[in-house]
């Protein structure tokens, strides 16, 4: 979502949902949460939205489909941001009351006439004295309608080329029963129809609107989705046999994500603020990290394919054996994150580059969780490293937290949460020299601080007993432990 030109929040289908921690200028977290989880819960949940998230992942394999994949996402936008922003202010609603409602949709419509315009097609249903509760059912039954087209009756053959998509989609009444936009359009005007009659929110009210409209409507279930994955099989039967065990593993990891499994904590904080990037050898990046004006940042192996994978980054074989091949060793991805210049270095180092420069740095030494748990750190000379304290960071949602701990922690731990706007930064610690740091969303803090006292995860909160004292005995022992938390952050999030 945007507030005018700031952008709040962020979804493709492809990915988490993710909310922009910097420059919020006063804008509530919470709502921007809703907001782009509501994104992502509707995607997994719908036909259209599932076939949406698979293309999306399936085309940076074969990008053949790339083509269908614009059109149902062209198609999809105005109804996504509708729905979003439906049940953002919906929160607003329920959380302060309908006079609070009204005035924040009379800000939107001053301030941000975008999304007042996608909110506006749902506003009818706020009819005075309406139960929010039911407005929220009955408004999100008539999006997920929208968004459950048969889609398995459109043959394969009618979408498998670029021209027999175009004739395809020229047909009105494929565009009228498939596509996203054109279904909610109707819906929105039948269902307005029955409000303006004075109809109840009510299944029966939606019975009708659904039998009205015409449109066909799939009941997304198990089975449905197995007979999407052959459907999708089908779709790319022509791929390359290089690509095709690649295509056939993703479509087969694909799965039904219940309420509990994809709820409002899969949502990831992160900034929108880049750095501009300079690309270094190694000697340019090791004086970098003798200036301490920054933060060294170890990112990943080229050579470790599964780290690839789990970023979402598919590299078929051949092509992951040229990238290889143009590293010549150098392939540890590192980068230095200069507060003072605001730029970031980056350069390819090989594994003796790597230990030399984490060795020798003077600045705060920072890993990705994954970086991490593949034991490569391990490789490295200890007694050099034994008066570091390297960070893990992990820029992951909070419902990935109890894995991530997990797997970091073998025994007693202790952590630190530390408060900045519209966030807080989780510091555990259990030895002297790794310290796993993640950010999280202010929303989930209280649900954080419960689950430690609870004595979960083997963690334990180190606060001053008197509840006061910014220091403690085991993490943040001087104030200038806290500033180079704040220092790293600030680097990290390129502020």
């Amino acid at each position: 979502m945007k507030n005018n030109s700031h952008i709040l929040g962020m979804y493709n289908y492809s990915g988490s949902p993710v909310v922009n921690m910097t420059g919020r200028l006063g804008n509530s977290v919470d709502e921007t949460v809703i907001h782009e989880y509501t994104h992502g819960m509707i995607t997994h949940r719908t036909t259209y939205g599932l076939m949406c998230h698979m293309l999306s992942g399936l085309s940076k394999i074969d990008s053949k489909h790339f083509e269908l994949l614009n059109i149902l996402i062209a198609n999809n936008n105005k109804l996504q941001e509708a729905f979003a922003t439906f049940v953002e202010y919906s929160l607003i609603y329920l959380r302060d009351g309908e006079l609070k409602f009204w005035r924040e949709v009379k800000e939107l419509k001053e301030s941000n006439v975008e999304y007042y315009r996608y909110l506006n097609n749902l506003l009818f249903l706020f009819r005075k004295d309406e139960d929010i509760l039911k407005i929220v059912e009955f408004g999100t039954r008539l999006c997920f309608f929208a968004m459950s087209p048969d889609l398995l009756r459109i043959p394969v053959k009618s979408i498998n080329t670029n021209k027999n998509r175009k004739d395809f989609f020229r047909d009105h009444k494929n565009i009228r029963q498939y596509l996203a936009v054109t279904r909610f359009n109707k819906i929105l005007h039948l269902a307005r129809k029955e409000i303006k009659s004075g109809a109840p929110l009510n299944s029966e009210t939606l019975l009708r609107i659904n039998k009205d409209s015409g449109l066909n409507e799939a009941y997304f279930d198990e089975d449905y989705l197995e007979s999407l994955k052959y459907y999708l099989k089908d779709l790319y039967k022509n791929s390359k046999d290089r690509k095709k065990a690649q295509i056939n593993k993703m479509i087969d990891s694909m799965e039904m994500k219940s309420i509990e499994e994809y709820d409002a904590s899969v949502v990831v904080p992160s900034s929108f603020q880049i750095y501009d990037q300079v690309v270094v050898n190694f000697d340019k990046l090791l004086n970098k990290s003798y200036s301490m004006n920054g933060t060294l940042f170890v990112l990943m192996d080229l050579a470790d394919t599964e780290g690839f994978k789990s970023r979402g980054i598919h590299l078929i074989e051949a092509q992951y054996k040229r990238e290889l091949e143009k590293c010549n060793g150098a392939t540890f991805g590192v980068m230095y994150m200069d507060l003072i210049d605001k730029k970031t270095y980056v350069a390819m180092l090989t594994e003796a580059e790597l230990s030399n420069i984490m060795a020798q740095s003077k600045s705060p030494i920072v890993v990705t969780m994954d970086f991490y748990t593949k034991n490569i750190l391990n490789k490295l000379p200890a007694k050099e490293l034994i008066w570091k304290n390297i960070f893990i960071y992990s820029d992951n949602s909070y419902k990935k937290l109890e894995s991530n701990l997990k797997e970091i922690i073998n025994r007693s731990a202790k952590a630190r949460i530390v408060e900045y706007p519209h966030m807080y930064l989780l510091i555990v610690k259990q030895s002297n020299t790794f310290t796993y740091i993640q950010p999280i969303i202010s929303t989930f803090i209280n649900d954080l601080i419960k689950v430690f006292k609870e004595g979960k995860y083997n963690v334990t909160l180190a606060d001053n007993p008197d509840g006061e004292t910014m220091t403690d005995p085991y993490i943040l022992k001087e104030l200038s432990d806290i500033e180079e938390y704040d220092f790293i952050i600030n680097c990290l999030y390129n502020t």
